[in-house]
């Protein structure tokens, strides 16, 4: 039997970031890439933050490096250089992996 509380519940200060999802459906172990990619694109600091304290700095960064920069908006992906270690960033086109 399931628990009623899912301990895999985004915080409600994510909510507005998945306006088009069914936040309440959204897990965060099932639907990590998802919430990734919104986080990092239109996140603030705070939920950047979440993020890392939840996934770990070495995922998200390994999911920065590995997913095509043209997926994040130019601005997000600069800021991110400064905020993280990432070494290097995938000049792929969304298409070509």
């Amino acid at each position: 039997m399931k628990s009623k509380h899912n301990t895999d519940a985004l915080p409600l200060n994510l909510k507005a970031l998945f306006w088009s999802y069914d936040f309440e459906a959204l897990n965060a172990t099932e639907h990590a890439l998802v919430i990734m990619q919104q986080i990092l694109q239109y996140g603030t600091l705070s939920q950047l933050r979440w993020l890392i304290t939840h996934y770990g700095k070495r995922v998200v960064i390994r999911y920065i490096e590995k997913t095509p920069a043209s997926t994040l908006r130019p601005q997000a992906l600069a800021l991110l250089k400064i905020l993280l270690p990432i070494r290097h960033v995938n000049t792929s086109f969304r298409g070509a992996h």
